[in-house]
């Protein structure tokens, strides 16, 4: 049988201000792992890891309130096309999502 695909994304980099990732093309994989790291949190913002629908929307996946200094680890599984993060909202801090991505 094939080795599995595996490939790993950087979805927002150091980011201080609200908006949007550039999408990632995943259709190729099924299992997902983000890693939002927060740094200089006093009182946070929210992420949102979100989904492209086939009808043209962005959809969240998984959505919460980072409010302490250190890496949230979420996995989701499922066929998506085009996945991003999104910082919604911002008081303060540093944000960094990265993403595994495996078949």
């Amino acid at each position: 049988s094939p080795s599995p695909l595996r490939n790993s994304f950087v979805l927002l980099n150091a980011v201080a201000v609200v908006g949007a990732s550039n999408p990632a093309r995943v259709d190729r994989y099924r299992s997902f792992t983000f890693y939002i790291e927060a740094s200089a949190i006093t009182t946070g913002g929210t992420m949102k890891l979100q989904s492209f629908t086939p009808t043209g929307q962005w959809v969240d996946l998984d959505s919460r309130v980072i409010s302490a200094n250190g890496t949230t680890v979420v996995t989701v599984d499922g066929a998506f096309e085009l996945l991003r993060a999104n910082l919604s909202a911002r008081t303060d801090g540093t944000y960094t999502v990265s993403m595994d991505a495996a078949s």
